[in-house]
């Protein structure tokens, strides 16, 4: 269950712009079968002699390079990578859920949120969803949910202690190379 096909792989993850990138905020997930229909995705630390084993966005010690995760990737020893964010840097996530629309545009009220955020922005593993990374952080820090949207799917957003899966997938119109 690959989040882009193997042709696709490297030259669709080097969209994330290279100032996060740059730093060790970086871990692999992999996909488990827990109770529920819907498959979790588990963190795991991407490299090293710990590669595979459960990482946490909240220590630091189980998270690498944006190289080690993409090299981990590469190998095809996890599903996918993501960025986490933490207390000490400038970032915070918007995660709009189920906002594609069929044919793959995005609900108009979702495209409207991503315009006026004006980041870096990519599809979701699942290709249902966007998120948008910005530099901002939030009253009282770590997130909210927001359920009551326009387009039926969550809004949600983080700035501590959680992590976006990262695609590459860049969403068109927003800007490529900041967040």
């Amino acid at each position: 269950m690959n989040i882009i096909p193997d042709g696709a792989r490297a030259s669709s993850i080097m969209e994330v712009p290279e100032e996060l990138r740059a730093r060790t905020q970086w871990v692999a997930w992999s996909y488990e079968q827990r109770d529920g229909p819907k498959p979790t995705k588990v963190l795991r630390i991407p490299a090293g002699r710990h590669l595979g084993r459960p990482a946490s966005s909240t220590n630091p010690t189980t998270w690498r390079s944006y190289e080690q995760a993409l090299a981990a990737l590469a190998c095809h020893m996890i599903e996918g990578i993501g960025y986490v964010f933490a207390a000490d840097d400038p970032y915070a996530g918007v995660d709009l859920d189920e906002c594609t629309l069929p044919g793959g545009t995005l609900h108009p009220a979702a495209a409207v949120i991503v315009r006026e955020l004006g980041s870096y922005a990519e599809r979701s593993p699942s290709g249902k969803g966007a998120h948008v990374i910005v530099k901002a952080s939030l009253p009282g820090g770590r997130g909210r949910r927001t359920s009551a949207t326009a387009w039926g799917g969550d809004l949600e957003v983080y700035d501590r202690g959680r992590y976006f899966t990262v695609t590459g997938d860049h969403l068109e119109g927003s800007p490529a190379s900041r967040p």
